[in-house]
């Protein structure tokens, strides 16, 4: 089984989907379509700024089915 690590993603719902389509662990829509690699994040998922606050909660609400483990 592959390991893809990713790294702190500070709210970039954009970078996580790119990486992960990159690895082919999800399709255009961000639906995972590869549970043979494991999924690590490591470090922040959100920025937790005003600014960035739908960002965020976006990819927060992706986190549990992109990720196998969140660290």
């Amino acid at each position: 089984m592959r390991t893809l690590v990713v790294p702190d993603l500070h709210g970039r719902h954009d970078l996580a989907l790119a990486l992960l389509r990159e690895a082919e662990v999800v399709d255009a829509r961000g639906v995972r379509i590869n549970r043979e690699v494991r999924t690590v994040q490591l470090g922040d998922l959100a920025n937790c700024t005003r600014e960035d606050r739908d960002a965020d909660l976006k990819l927060l609400r992706k986190a549990r089915a992109w990720f196998d483990v969140l660290l």
